[in-house]
């Protein structure tokens, strides 16, 4: 069993140095300096094996960190009352949440289908080797957080131990109990539908345990410090039964090929998958609707056709943010006319702090989800064509798609900007009025950025290839800092008036550059890949 879990860390560990180098590889100016034969390179295999081992040993830590941080500021935040008492109800039903939702033992994963399926290894072997390799990093991942946090909270640290111990017995019991199920669902043979409802039912569950765990505290009630030696004894019996029948189990086989039918190396499934994804954004298209010969010609009658079909994908979600936003501005109008103290503080956040509705217009813009379905029912077959990847073709659809995006884009833009003008009318107004019209017009053009910037990405990094999916690093890494620079905006105060202008000015500039990137390059990457 030692013999298999070593060869199938070197596995594991083999492929994600040939996806890291992969990785590398999709970068616009390393892909010059790294030529296919640096997948042989052993240098570059033991830098990439040194990272992954790297970030084994960080998410052996860091995520149970987080989780834990999250349960501890709650129980110090929101009920500190019951501090103690709140971290461990809180602990107790998230870990109850976690023991149906994260069973490593049941994950289809690449390695296990290249282990298992194309090298043939024992499937017994290697999924209770790797198993066992998972519970040891649960344990030791949670041990030193765990006593951390009792201590932090006043109490001894050998609650800690007790804690590890609760989670490794969770993990345990569920997997068992899994394990049992699935096994008894495969010799039955039953019916992906049932697969689904039995799915639902546990999201469901743990939805419910998640609310229980936060919900109960709030409430003033939470589980008794002195029922934890009871629970701990509970669960640790159960556990042993549950650690028995998954190391006596002898179906292993019979259930991974099951499983790894899901495993997103297999290239049926993958592809499956993508062709579902196809087949709900075309339910979603109306082909029965036309545009008027007489207004628009050519490209512009070309585009102008998509959107109309695809009218449904893109204004409902604008509507419903439109609705939504409607709602806010009522309730928050309403509490400051009550209230003086949430007038000054809603004043001050719209004077100092538009820097945070870049955040909100990165998160509500469709641009990302538009430019998938722009290839996906659109450029998936016409880029087939040399014409339409000729310089005038591309610059001409360019400037049509984002004509017709940023107009769409524009409305639930156009509603936000003109409730936070009336907001900071409301709430006791400005001596300048100009602060009115740049709280428009920022918002405004922070739309209109985002429908440059999508557009720009997808057609700088075109990142689909012909089974639809993304395979482009640099257009991840693009969307990713686009994410951190949104979200850093968060905590900014900055005048409306130096913000304003600034963003606006910005944009313009932007939008500038874009157009000449795109004339000069995109013929070039825009294509299928």
């Amino acid at each position: 069993m030692i013999k298999d879990f070593v060869i199938s860390f070197r596995l594991r560990n083999t492929y994600k140095a040939n996806g890291f180098i992969y990785f590398l590889r999709q970068l616009p100016l390393v892909k010059k300096l790294l030529p296919a034969s640096a997948y042989k390179s052993r240098g570059l295999k033991k830098l990439a094996n040194v990272i992954a081992l790297i970030r084994e040993v960080v998410n052996t830590f860091l995520w149970k960190g987080i989780y834990l941080a999250l349960i501890f500021a709650a129980a110090v935040t929101l009920f500190p009352d019951i501090g103690w008492e709140g971290f461990l109800n809180a602990f107790f039903f998230l870990t109850l949440a976690g023991g149906f939702l994260n069973t490593q033992l049941f994950d289809p994963t690449n390695d296990k289908y290249y282990a298992i399926i194309l090298m043939g290894m024992d499937a017994r072997s290697y999924t209770l080797s790797n198993y066992a390799y998972f519970l040891i990093r649960v344990f030791i991942g949670f041990l030193p957080l765990t006593c951390l946090f009792a201590f932090l909270l006043g109490q001894s640290p050998i609650w800690g131990v007790w804690l590890a111990l609760f989670v490794l017995g969770i993990k345990l019991l569920f997997s068992g109990f899994i394990l049992w199920d699935d096994l008894k669902s495969v010799k039955k043979n039953l019916p992906d539908s049932t697969e689904k409802r039995d799915a639902m039912l546990v999201l469901l569950a743990a939805a419910l345990l998640c609310v229980a765990g936060f919900g109960l505290p709030l409430a003033g009630v939470a589980l008794p410090v002195t029922a934890w030696p009871y629970l701990l004894t509970v669960v640790v019996i159960l556990a042993v039964f549950g650690g028995i029948y998954i190391f006596r189990c002898r179906e292993y086989k019979r259930m991974c090929r099951e499983l790894l039918k899901k495993a997103p190396a297999f290239a049926a499934t993958a592809t499956t998958a993508n062709q579902v994804i196809q087949a709900n954004s075309l339910k979603k298209i109306d082909y029965t609707a036309e545009v008027s010969a007489g207004r628009k010609k050519g490209y512009a009658y070309f585009n102008a056709l998509f959107f109309a079909r695809h009218r449904r994908l893109l204004h409902k979600p604008a509507k419903r943010i439109c609705v939504v936003t409607v709602m806010i501005f009522a309730v928050a109008g309403v509490a400051c006319a009550l209230n003086g103290d949430i007038a000054a503080q809603v004043n001050e956040m719209v004077m100092n702090m538009l820097p945070l509705f870049l955040f909100i217009m990165y998160l509500i813009h469709p641009g990302r989800s538009m430019t998938q379905a722009m290839f996906m029912n659109c450029d998936h077959s016409m880029l087939s064509y040399r014409f339409y990847r000729q310089p005038k073709v591309i610059l001409s659809l360019f400037v049509e798609r984002l004509k017709s995006l940023s107009l769409i884009s524009l409305i639930p833009a156009a509603f936000i900007g003109v409730e936070l003008a009336l907001l900071l009318a409301m709430t006791g107004g400005t001596d300048n009025v100009i602060n009115y019209i740049l709280i428009i017009v920022t918002i405004l053009m922070m739309s209109v950025f985002f429908s440059v910037h999508y557009m720009v990405l997808y057609y700088l990094l075109q990142p689909y290839n012909i089974q639809l999916e993304n395979r482009n690093a640099a257009y991840g890494i693009a969307n990713f800092l686009t994410y951190i620079v949104c979200y850093g905006a968060i905590s900014r105060h900055i005048p409306t008036m130096i913000f304003g202008t600034g963003i606006t000015l910005f944009c313009l500039v932007y939008i500038f550059a874009a157009l000449v990137l795109v004339y000069r390059l995109a013929p070039k990457t825009f294509r299928l890949r």
